[in-house]
């Protein structure tokens, strides 16, 4: 009876958790002119185009398991799938998404299959532009279609489009912070300034 009532209290938790993301975040995400970055904070840029049945991305901080019985409860913060640049704060340091959600369901990505990203106290930092699902064909070009077929999380660097935006809707962020194109890296990928294992040797790191 105790673990039933435990699942209970699980389920209950995480409806709350995604209730709350998608709703309320959805018109709290971007930082407001009134509010003043800490010495510790960054933000995050970027667009999300996501399929037609996803609401959702939750980002963790690294070494913060998605997977599991309550990773879906333990994200650091959440981007929708609304049309519009995001300027979000966030505390320095490294993320990933390791959740795609849709309503009350989602799928969970482990750290280590999942898109990363560094966010540096003080700038706004681009990490590309978010492809989530299978967004709309038709709105993209042939590059970008190629690239994001079969992939759950994409990134297309968009740096122009990003600094337009941020130029017309956002001018304040740009006369406070500098712009920080930071790309986010695709699962595989190496963390910046780590040499690929095929070059350790070369560059006398141990594999």
């Amino acid at each position: 009876m105790a673990n039933k009532g435990e699942r209970m209290k699980h389920v209950l938790g995480v409806a709350l958790l995604v209730a709350f993301s998608t709703v309320a975040i959805a018109g709290v995400e971007n930082i407001k002119p009134s509010r003043t970055l800490k010495p510790d904070e960054g933000v995050l840029v970027t667009s999300v185009k996501c399929g037609s049945s996803l609401k959702f991305l939750q980002i963790y901080k690294s070494g913060t398991a998605s997977t599991g019985y309550w990773g879906s409860a333990k994200f650091d913060t959440v981007v929708t799938c609304h049309e519009g640049l995001k300027t979000v704060r966030m505390k320095a340091g490294r993320y990933y998404i390791g959740w795609v959600g849709a309503g009350g369901n989602g799928v969970s990505i482990p750290e280590a299959d999942a898109v990363k990203f560094n966010i540096e106290a003080g700038k706004l930092n681009y990490i590309g532009d978010i492809y989530a699902g299978d967004a709309d064909p038709f709105d993209m070009d042939t590059e970008t279609l190629i690239h994001t077929t079969g992939r759950l999380v994409s990134i297309i660097d968009r740096e122009g489009e990003a600094k337009s935006e941020l130029a017309a809707d956002h001018a304040w962020l740009l006369d406070r912070h500098s712009f920080l194109r930071s790309m986010a890296e695709e699962p595989g990928a190496n963390p910046p300034n780590e040499p690929h294992k095929a070059d350790a040797s070369a560059a006398g790191v141990q594999p």
